[in-house]
């Protein structure tokens, strides 16, 4: 009796050991699943950063993102908003996918022609190569200056937040955008109701 009892509780303590670790293994696997499913969603959400339609709060100004330049350097993307109603600064730039790191910039003309260079001095200060590359080009919106299917471009920057922007489009006029980086906790988003081109 006394052995029979032993083995009974030996294989209660094998099975719920046996449980115990299936358990564990299928809620490793669901939490992975789940995982997989999270960054999915984020990879195909609309909303991972700007978009046309969308107004920007930033000390005190409100940009109104009316249009969009997208450059595409293979999967990479880089996206450029005009900003029409603002006296100060005329285009946001939005540097990686999820408007983590934005620039507000204007027209410039103090970029000269032909190949822009690694180190360029500008208004006193002395910007460097950021990245440069060709890439498709996509425009969505309203108020776009005229721009080609493909472009090549060139961000130079400083140190201190300042950063240039030059684009020059296949079949259409440079467009030569200079301004500064903005901290994105300084900046408040309105959604707003469009979304770019698939």
């Amino acid at each position: 009796m006394i052995i029979e009892l032993a083995v009974s509780a030996a294989a209660v303590v094998v099975a719920s050991a046996v449980a115990r670790a299936i358990v564990q293994r299928r809620a490793a696997q669901d939490a992975e699943r789940e995982k997989r499913l999270a960054a999915a969603a984020r990879a195909n959400d609309p909303r991972r950063g700007l978009r046309v339609g969308d107004v920007l709060l930033h000390v005190g100004d409100e940009l109104w993102l009316a249009g969009m330049i997208e450059l595409d350097e293979e999967g990479t993307l880089l996206s450029i908003f005009r900003a029409p109603e603002n006296t100060r600064t005329a285009w946001v730039a939005q540097l990686d996918d999820e408007a983590r790191e934005l620039a507000l910039l204007s027209h410039s003309d103090e970029v000269p022609e032909g190949h822009v260079p690694d180190r360029l001095p500008l208004g006193g200060r002395v910007l460097s190569l950021l990245r440069r590359g060709s890439a498709k080009v996509r425009g969505h919106g309203e108020h776009l200056p005229p721009h080609g299917a493909k472009a090549r471009f060139t961000i130079l920057h400083d140190a201190g937040g300042r950063v240039a922007m030059v684009i020059d489009f296949e079949g259409a006029p440079r467009l030569t955008l200079v301004g500064d980086r903005v901290e994105r906790a300084l900046i408040d988003v309105l959604p707003g109701g469009e979304r770019g081109p698939e």
